[in-house]
């Protein structure tokens, strides 16, 4: 069964990120779907409390307010556990910068 809150971040996340990056694709993978440019520069994925917006090269971002999570070499994420996170946690900063390292 679709939780109806974790599907309406998700796709508010897709939606800001296809904004963000007009051409970027999709890909379905590990569970989640994955942007990509040249290369993957982000992710959305869903777990069992909340969705994640995760970052392969998340180590590399500013993020003054500390709001990234994780404590491995290079991914970071974001966790949404309600629609008004993706504001209040300013998602679109963090995709532009994924975006920004992918372009070059």
């Amino acid at each position: 069964m679709v939780d109806p809150q974790k599907h309406q971040i998700a796709v508010a996340l897709r939606k800001e990120i296809l904004r963000l990056a007009r051409t970027a694709t999709e890909k379905m993978i590990y569970g989640g779907v994955l942007y990509c440019l040249d290369d993957s520069f982000c992710g959305i994925f869903s777990y069992k409390t909340h969705v994640s917006l995760e970052f392969g090269e998340g180590y590399r971002f500013h993020d003054p307010a500390r709001l990234l999570e994780g404590a491995g070499k290079y991914r970071r994420h974001l966790k949404f556990k309600q629609l008004s996170d993706i504001r209040d946690k300013h998602a679109a900063l963090y995709i532009e910068q994924a975006i920004a390292l992918v372009s070059g």
